[in-house]
């Protein structure tokens, strides 16, 4: 049971995450990277929640593999946006500084998610 409900919960933070991202590219004619970078994060979510609601031992390696993606992701997203998307990121920001806000919050709960679950895992008993 637990397992369905971080299962649910991470499809209702992408579905949010990715309606944001809609809505931030202004029909393309705003910053459209989230909502490409957002699409993955139909399975991210999730799997980031079940594997933090799970037990805190076992399977770092697929949490590692998860934080990698993540990280191999940021560094597209803020390459892309701060590069060809730089004036698009700046118009919508200042428009609207905290839908872009909540969407980098929702950007990186999963992988905030993971991280807390690698060092719990980490942590001494």
């Amino acid at each position: 049971m637990r397992i369905a409900i971080a299962g649910a919960a991470g499809l209702l933070l992408w579905l949010a995450a990715q309606a944001l991202a809609f809505g931030l590219a202004g029909a393309g004619h705003g910053w459209v990277d989230p909502f490409f970078f957002t699409l993955p994060l139909v399975v991210l979510y999730p799997a980031a929640l079940i594997r933090w609601r799970g037990p805190s031992r076992g399977r770092g390696g697929i949490d590692l593999l998860l934080l990698l993606t993540g990280l191999a992701l940021d560094f597209l997203l803020v390459g892309r946006s701060l590069g060809e998307e730089g004036a698009y990121l700046l118009r919508i920001w200042q428009f609207e500084p905290a839908a872009v806000a909540i969407w980098i919050i929702l950007w990186a709960g999963w992988q905030a998610a993971l991280l807390g679950r690698v060092l719990r895992a980490a942590a001494p008993e």
